[in-house]
């Protein structure tokens, strides 16, 4: 699986820092091992403190609709935790990325950060694009920021447009996906620290996981 990830995902990441210390997440059951995370479940890893890794961050991807005075297009985005940008090491262009603060209350923080390719070919690469408004899914959402023209999210084949927090969830995905522990829907990268590797910090995910299995069967 990480090969997959090292060849696809993080190749398709070039504008990250230290990527030879980020690795993907799974969870698993006794037959898969490629399973998406859950909010409730990525919440308690991430609180769990994990020895060996620094931090845990997840995204989801989709396609959502832009009103604009022309009539709706489509643009894909990527709805990323508040600790995404940072664990990445990925800084904004213009304005600021997403941060922890836009990641707490659920439908509070309709802000957005834009690609730098759909600020210049989208936004006409407007010089005072932060603070702007863009109607996504019919969520009006204010532009924070622009990303750096080397970054383009996690995924290989699709140039993603836009970035919001998930605490947005029900403007991205309908439904409230960030109270169901059974919805598996988020992928999730991890930061190692300096002295791990993914087998010393397997045993302690072992642990929490089998602590949630027996809480949550």
């Amino acid at each position: 699986i990480f090969s997959w990830i090292e060849a696809t995902l993080l190749d398709a990441m070039p504008g990250i820092r230290d990527r030879g210390s980020v690795a993907a997440l799974y969870g698993t059951t006794s037959s898969r091992d490629d399973l998406s995370l859950s909010y409730p479940n990525y919440r308690d890893l991430r609180d769990a403190a994990v020895p060996g890794i620094d931090d845990i961050a997840v995204f989801s991807v989709g396609a959502l609709g832009w009103r604009t005075e022309q009539g709706a297009e489509r643009v894909w985005g990527e709805i990323v935790s508040g600790n995404f940008f940072d664990l990445l090491g990925v800084t904004a262009a213009r304005g600021r990325v997403l941060t922890p603060a836009d990641d707490t209350t659920p439908g509070a923080h309709p802000v957005v950060v834009v690609s730098h390719r759909f600020w210049q070919r989208r936004l006409s690469g407007r010089d005072d694009v932060i603070g702007q408004t863009l109607v996504l899914n019919t969520q009006p959402f204010v532009v924070v920021g622009v990303t750096p023209p080397d970054f383009h999210g996690s995924q290989p084949l699709i140039a993603l447009d836009v970035f919001l927090p998930i605490a947005m969830q029900s403007s991205f995905i309908p439904g409230d996906r960030l109270a169901q522990r059974g919805s598996g829907w988020l992928n999730a990268l991890v930061r190692l620290g300096p002295e791990a590797t993914r087998d010393t910090v397997q045993p302690g995910l072992d642990v929490v996981a089998a602590r949630l299995a027996t809480a949550h069967p």
